[in-house]
């Protein structure tokens, strides 16, 4: 899902993204996503 949301954010943005698949049920919050992001970059 990280993966998507990476693949996606420029279109899109990543808040945006987030905000359907909550709506999907699939629950994340955007700073969730922000903290795994900096520390896949690590």
């Amino acid at each position: 899902m990280i993966d998507y949301v990476r693949t996606h954010a420029n279109r899109f943005g990543v808040e945006p993204i987030l905000t359907v698949l909550n709506a999907h049920g699939i629950g994340v919050a955007s700073s969730t996503y922000y903290a795994h992001a900096a520390r896949a970059n690590m």
